[in-house]
């Protein structure tokens, strides 16, 4: 009652659906995303959020700087999108260790995690691997983020059965050009999942074709 949670937009009181995060007047800017983008560099793509406004300050603050109690609030919004499409797994992509030992978290595993909520019947396999560190993608153009990410996934070698014959969920956090997405699907179709679906927590405006 003393010090209320302020919202991370605008600094006012926080409030309404997004208590305690936002306010109730930056909460109704939070844009969902409603479309779907198809065979983009060969990956089907779904985006729960528009990547702009609150929803880049939810974000960040969730990824960078250790809010960590929003992942059960994000992941609603990713049920939402993922309960049509009949999922038999979900896989996360995931950080390369020193860059998850420098936020303390895997943002996405997070994600994955908390979607337990809300789908408990749907199994997590946190079988993909960063075979290398990769430079930021933050700033970066189309064809670099390709370069960058070109070999940088495997598929665990004891656990590819896992998923063979499933319809795989492959789950990130923010797509822009669907670089990291592309590479991390062709380990997944080369284990044998049946099909590959990518989703996404948010898109960024204008970053898919079609959107």
């Amino acid at each position: 009652m003393l010090v209320p949670p302020r919202c991370l937009t605008c600094g006012r009181v926080a409030g309404g659906e997004w208590m305690p995060w936002l306010c109730r007047a930056c909460a109704p800017s939070v844009r969902r995303w409603g479309r779907v983008t198809t065979a983009f560099e060969g990956v089907e793509v779904h985006a729960a959020l528009v990547f702009d406004g609150p929803v880049r300050d939810l974000l960040h603050a969730y990824k960078f700087h250790g809010q960590t109690p929003l992942a059960p609030r994000l992941a609603r919004e990713l049920t939402a999108v993922m309960v049509p499409l009949r999922l038999d797994a979900v896989v996360p992509v995931p950080l390369h260790w020193r860059r998850r030992w420098r936020r303390g978290h895997d943002q996405t595993a997070g994600l994955a995690a908390a979607l337990r909520n809300d789908l408990p019947r749907l199994p997590v396999h946190r079988i993909l691997r960063r075979r290398r560190a990769t430079s930021p993608q933050v700033g970066a153009g189309g064809a670099e983020r390709r370069r960058n990410v070109v070999g940088a996934f495997a598929v665990r070698p004891s656990r590819g059965d896992a998923i063979r014959g499933l319809r795989v969920g492959l789950l990130d956090d923010v797509v822009t050009t669907v670089s990291t997405l592309a590479a991390a699907a062709e380990p997944l179709r080369l284990a044998g999942a049946g099909r590959v679906i990518a989703i996404a927590l948010a898109a960024a405006p204008r970053s898919l074709p079609g959107a």
